[in-house]
């Protein structure tokens, strides 16, 4: 996945899914956040 790619609520709806998952994001999670 690219973030780069990704509109700023696509990464919030990408985040809830990676972690309702329960997969780790390849990323920090301040930057999911930001």
């Amino acid at each position: 996945m690219n973030l780069e790619d990704l509109q700023p609520g696509d990464v919030v709806f990408a985040a809830s899914h990676i972690f309702n998952d329960g997969g780790i994001p390849d990323v920090p999670a301040d930057e999911l956040l930001a």
